[in-house]
């Protein structure tokens, strides 16, 4: 049975639409469980004084209390179920649109803690403890895409930090589907921490990367770049997203690598299982 997950977002103007995430919803069968934020020093600080900040807490704890009497909902058997009682939180509480995944819920859970609600930690990880963090984010996402699309695990066809040749030379992917070849693959960059001049020096290399692969004969293979990037931008990141857009390189929230990886899958032939 697939997991289900909605991050929990605090809109203070929904006109100007500005959210910051407070929380993490994740639902299998007739278990539903909330993650609140721990410390709201940024939501403060995010809704200027707003009143609505205090209301959005008091609201979010009653979730995490009893999150099936607060939705009015007693079992999540598919996305839709959860949908339909979320989509009618319009104004400060807001719902993120459901997403799947095969991970158990604890497990899921504690893979998107530290990436959705990052004022627990906020500057708090070092940028290579980050980066492993949002790497494995990827490689359970591109797994359970595979698994979802294919009905099987994927056995090692799933891969990180695999080498792959490039015209120049050869570049460790972060996550890619490689048989032999290369089917689809994505890098991760983290903006959540002080180290500028590291976070300058990760994505011109993997700019350098993926115009290398390109130059070889994977114009054609979905590469994506997955951006883990604070609610309000950095120089840094701004920096990143310009380069890579110039590129023409997709840029993939990551928030949104689920859906990403859903994608990219679909052009993973058939004919790679039976290799």
């Amino acid at each position: 049975m697939a997991t289900f997950f909605s991050i929990v977002r605090f809109v203070p103007d929904p006109v100007a639409a500005e959210a910051i995430n407070i929380g993490l919803l994740v639902a299998c069968g007739d278990r539903i469980e909330v993650r609140p934020l721990a410390s709201w020093d940024r939501v403060r600080a995010f809704a200027g004084g707003s009143s609505a900040c205090k209301d959005a807490r008091r609201l979010i704890e009653e979730l995490a209390e009893a999150p099936k009497l607060f939705l009015g909902i007693e079992r999540v058997e598919i996305a839709e179920d959860l949908r339909v009682c979320l989509s009618q939180w319009t104004r400060a509480l807001q719902f993120s649109d459901v997403r799947a995944s095969l991970d158990p819920v604890d497990t899921l859970m504690q893979a998107l803690e530290p990436l959705i609600l990052v004022g627990q930690r906020p500057s708090m990880l070092m940028q290579t403890n980050r980066r492993q963090v949002v790497v494995r984010t990827i490689y359970r996402a591109m797994t359970s895409a595979f698994e979802l699309r294919f009905e099987r695990k994927a056995r090692g066809l799933v891969q990180t930090h695999t080498p792959v040749a490039g015209q120049r030379t050869r570049h460790k992917i972060d996550v890619g589907v490689v048989n032999g070849s290369l089917y689809a693959g994505a890098f991760a960059l983290s903006f959540t921490t002080d180290q500028v001049d590291r976070q300058w020096k990760d994505t011109d290399a993997v700019a350098f990367a993926v115009e290398d692969l390109r130059a070889y004969g994977a114009a054609d293979v979905p590469l994506g770049v997955i951006m883990d990037t604070p609610e309000i931008g950095t120089e840094a990141s701004a920096r990143a997203d310009a380069l890579l857009r110039d590129m023409q390189v997709e840029r993939v929230p990551l928030q949104k690598v689920y859906e990403w990886a859903r994608r990219a899958i679909t052009s993973v032939p058939e004919a790679l299982l039976h290799h």
